[in-house]
């Protein structure tokens, strides 16, 4: 068995092991005034895993684009820090009533209320159903444009 095999393996049991746990009666303690069941749990996995692919896909779009590391690290720093101020404020009102609307359909915004609302799966709603076709837009575009503009050098 090769290592890749042995450690997707480990996680799958491991996760196995967790919502079995759950099932047999820990799914009782709160925390942060959420009680996550197995259905949150296994929503927000894939509910994370989408959300890390659309940073992940941002990410490889830019290495695509830009070709000396130096400039790669600190443009990252640079748009990681935008998505996260503007979404922030953007979210809270604070720039506008449109530019609220615009940052809740955003990636930031799609991935923060897909986490969110995976936690609690009856406050689950069609627009949150959207929000996570969203995300999965966003990372077929991001990861797409980072595969056509990647070139070895």
């Amino acid at each position: 068995m090769t290592a890749r095999k042995v450690f997707f393996s480990a996680c799958v049991w491991r996760h196995f092991q967790t919502g079995a746990l759950w099932e047999a009666g820990l799914s009782s303690k709160e925390f942060d005034g959420i009680t996550l069941k197995p259905l949150g749990y296994f929503l927000a996995l894939v509910c994370a895993i989408a959300g890390g692919s659309v940073y992940l896909g941002l990410g490889q779009a830019i290495v695509g684009r830009i070709k000396n590391p130096e400039t790669v690290n600190s443009t990252v720093r640079l748009v990681y820090f935008l998505f996260i101020m503007i979404g922030m404020f953007g979210d809270l009102g604070m720039l506008g009533a449109q530019l609220k609307e615009v940052v809740h359909y955003s990636p930031y915004g799609a991935v923060k209320t897909i986490v969110a609302m995976s936690m609690e799966p009856s406050k689950w709603t069609s627009d949150t159903t959207l929000l996570l076709a969203l995300t999965f837009g966003y990372s077929i575009v991001f990861c797409t444009l980072g595969i056509k503009w990647f070139k070895w050098k």
